[in-house]
């Protein structure tokens, strides 16, 4: 059952839990956000430019949670998806990045492409070849050998804030793909990261933030680290 978090005629927002996969995926064969939206919310059959896709806009990974927008009909996804194109819709995440980050805020220009041995992200820098990625971060708290940031995406690649925190070498606790030897990865059964805020015009011309509480196995991650 979908974690609704408001719904009016023209979308819909909900709370997405870590492990459940946004559409279908090569090679996974498993029940999807969009085979939930078309069961509870069948008006939303055909809304959107795939039929695997129903009405979703955005996306995130499988292990990430929080706050997504999903568009009820024709009208309200072209309204919403002008957003993300035009880059006025404000997405805000919460992550644990390994080692301890001094500055209080920064930003990562790095651009994204697509490794071809590796077939994952790699960040490089804008002299070379790939898609422009801009995030920014405000460090939130520190512990021992884990820095606690909110960050914020300018652009929506593919594993972004991933690909770019382990570049800077700070990947993300519970990476399963992009970590480092010296960060003695932990498996936590998910990556680290939640997506906290979402603030959008709707298609009335209201404007309004959405938000999702950080989940519990999360919180309890923070509430066992050492901070000295």
């Amino acid at each position: 059952m979908l974690n609704i978090i408001y719904q009016d005629k023209d979308v819909l927002v909900l709370n997405k839990p870590a492990g459940l996969l946004v559409h279908r995926a090569e090679g996974k064969d498993e029940v999807t956000l969009a085979d939930l939206l078309l069961k509870e919310f069948p008006e939303v059959k055909g809304v959107g430019e795939h039929p695997d896709r129903p009405g979703i806009i955005h996306r995130l990974d499988q292990d990430v949670s929080g706050v997504m927008v999903v568009a009820r009909n024709q009208a309200a996804y072209e309204f919403l998806k002008k957003q993300f194109v035009e880059r006025t819709m404000h997405k805000q995440y919460i992550a644990l990045v390994h080692g301890k980050i001094m500055k209080d805020e920064g930003e990562i220009h790095l651009v994204i492409a697509r490794s071809r041995p590796k077939a994952r992200m790699v960040a490089r820098p804008d002299t070379q070849a790939g898609r422009e990625a801009k995030t920014y971060w405000e460090v939130l708290d520190r512990f021992k050998n884990f820095t606690l940031m909110q960050v914020r995406i300018e652009t929506g690649r593919t594993h972004q804030i991933r690909v770019h925190f382990h570049a800077i070498g700070h990947p993300l606790m519970g990476d399963p793909i992009y970590h480092i030897k010296r960060t003695h990865r932990k498996d936590i059964g998910r990556v680290f990261l939640h997506a906290q805020k979402l603030t959008l015009t709707l298609p009335s011309g209201e404007e309004k933030t959405f938000e999702a509480p950080m989940p519990e196995e999360l919180t309890a991650i923070l509430k066992d680290l050492a901070r000295k």
